[in-house]
């Protein structure tokens, strides 16, 4: 064993306590004379007595306002103006971004209530990262209550001058993982790894960053929403925010080619400000279910939303996809039985508490017709054989006075009701006599009258079987009963007739039928079977009082008098020599 002289020893020990002594004298003058010594080393030597700090140290243990700390921070645009101060970047532990990229679209990313200061004096070009000497404002003189501001002196040392760039787009480049039994291949994003697959949902998890995972999951049958269906719809969509989705949208305009699947983007914000972003594709008998769950705030990683756009653009589907299936909307009128016109109308005014004044057109049509009249009505729910589609003059609609209402043409249910402008429908024709035609039997209405001049009788029909038969007195030769189809337009309890050479006051049981032609009761003849009136077709009182009984337009308790109306209409008359 060799030993050290003791003269040696003790001249070492010289030594060392004279570069002590040299460098406690250099520290001294760098902190009093810097200008002295090089400016290099004068720096460093000043940095030696300066404070280190993390954000969330210097918010924990603030030193005395003014006294200049270094601090290590994340530099970012904070996308708006913090509290009174022209100070728009964040210093954070974390980098935050105002906005966040994801599936070819950007949000907004608001910052959390604490975790970070506002910098006022931040350099230009901004560094990502670094070191920052600086200063915290008093709380009264940064003029931002509850929000520190640090006035940065100089930027000491840069650590990343620019964020790392998005690799999403590179993802043709990226190894692909394959889950054969599940029909799909995945791109691996870098420094990401696979857990689970092989008929169990694959995950795949960063390496390094913050916890970041995608998850796919497989499921029996295929997602689609039929717009016209009521809900509830499919059960992944069930309760969720959702947007049709296109995989060549994922990363923008100018990426890379995709398979070109189509699907559904579901948003879902979760519990602690968290989010879940889906993507759910369909094809051969599966639905597929990308999903990332990601923090916003300062735990916003944007790495992970580019590596979620590049594997939900990258994944592809073993065997090419079928068409999308569009919804089965009906083209034409399908087989039926359907409503009659006069039944659909009854159908229409009993969903309109029978207010319908005027009906202004009335179709039977397709779905897909119905669809193409309609505005907000062209999406009404569910498909159907037919539609009955009305338009009609009423006070329900307060805008316009006009509504097209559309009915199922086998069940007269209600399928949609809006307001339309009457001035883009063409007017109602009045009714102008027509050629007397018989309703054919089987499709005859409920109730309707036949006028035989020839036989001088009047018949009262329930559709195919005759109720009552009675004798009537018509117009003579100088002036004849019209003939042809028509309506009862008013009854009337009573009326005065006036007429060239004659006046007949309170003629009973008046049925209007077309301009001043009428059924009613005759008290000035018993000529009955034989034409004798001005044009009207007379009855006896009792025959007259138990027609107008019978025919509509119904009056109601206490009325004397009675218009037609779509709701209430009159009954058929039919006219023939």
């Amino acid at each position: 064993m060799t030993h050290m002289r003791p003269s040696l020893r003790l001249f070492g020990a010289l030594i060392s306590l004279a570069l002590a002594a040299a460098a406690a004298v250099e520290v001294a003058i760098a902190l009093l004379w810097p200008q002295v010594l090089p400016s290099g080393l004068a720096e460093w030597v000043a940095d030696l007595s300066v404070p280190h700090y993390t954000v969330a140290g210097l918010l924990a243990k603030a030193p005395a306002a003014g006294r200049s700390v270094d601090v290590d921070a994340y530099l970012s645009p904070a996308g708006q103006p913090l509290c009174g101060t022209a100070a728009q970047v964040v210093l954070a532990d974390e980098p935050f971004a105002a906005e966040l990229s994801l599936l070819g679209t950007r949000l907004p990313n608001a910052l959390p209530q604490g975790g970070w200061l506002a910098a006022a004096g931040a350099p230009s070009p901004l560094p990502y990262r670094a070191r920052l000497r600086g200063h915290l404002e008093a709380a009264g003189a940064s003029g931002c209550a509850g929000t520190p501001v640090f006035t940065i002196e100089r930027v000491v040392r840069v650590y990343a001058a620019s964020a790392p760039a998005a690799a999403s787009s590179a993802w043709p480049t990226w190894p692909r993982h394959e889950e054969a039994g599940e029909g799909y291949s995945v791109p691996l994003p870098p420094g990401w790894h696979v857990e689970g697959g092989r008929g169990q949902p694959l995950t795949l998890r960063a390496k390094q960053g913050p916890s970041a995972s995608i998850s796919i999951a497989t499921y029996p049958g295929e997602t689609h929403h039929d717009p016209y269906e009521p809900e509830p719809g499919p059960a992944l969509l069930q309760g969720r925010r959702w947007s049709l989705f296109e995989q060549a949208t994922a990363l923008g305009p100018g990426s890379p080619a995709t398979q070109g699947l189509a699907g559904y983007r579901i948003e879902r914000a979760e519990e602690g400000g968290g989010r879940t972003t889906s993507v759910l594709f369909s094809a051969h008998g599966r639905t597929y279910e990308l999903s990332l769950h990601y923090g916003l705030g300062l735990g916003l990683w944007q790495p992970a939303l580019d590596a979620f756009s590049g594997v939900v653009a990258g994944f592809g589907l073993a065997a090419p996809p079928e068409p999308s299936p569009t919804p089965p909307v009906r083209q034409a009128l399908g087989a039926g039985p359907f409503l009659r016109q006069e039944q659909a109308l009854a159908a229409g005014c009993g969903c309109l508490n029978q207010e319908i004044d005027a009906v202004l057109e009335q179709r039977l049509v397709s779905e897909a017709q119905a669809r193409q009249l309609g505005g907000p009505c062209a999406g009404f729910r569910g498909h159907t054989d037919g539609v009955w589609a009305l338009a009609v003059k009423t006070p329900l609609a307060k805008r316009t006075g006009a509504l097209r209402l559309f009915l199922d043409a086998a069940t007269g249910r209600e399928l949609c009701r809006e307001e339309i402008d009457a001035r883009a429908l063409p007017t109602p024709a009045p009714e102008m006599p027509s050629s007397a035609q018989m309703p054919p039997p089987g499709a005859r209405p409920p109730k309707w009258i036949e006028v035989d001049l020839s036989q001088q009788t009047v018949t009262a029909w329930e559709g195919d079987n005759p109720v009552r038969r009675f004798p009537i007195s018509s117009g003579t030769a100088s002036y004849p009963t019209v003939t042809g189809n028509f309506h009862i337009y008013r009854k009337m309890t009573a009326l005065d007739m006036r007429g060239p050479g004659y006046y007949l006051p309170n003629v009973p049981w008046v049925m209007l039928f077309f301009e001043g032609y009428a059924l009613h009761g005759a008290y000035w003849h018993f000529s009955f079977g034989t034409p004798i009136s001005h044009g009207c077709v007379n009855m006896t009182i009792p025959d007259a009082a138990w027609l107008f009984q019978w025919t509509d337009p119904h009056l109601g308790d206490g009325q004397s008098d009675v218009i037609s109306t779509p709701c209430n209409p009159g009954t058929l008359v039919v006219v023939h020599p």
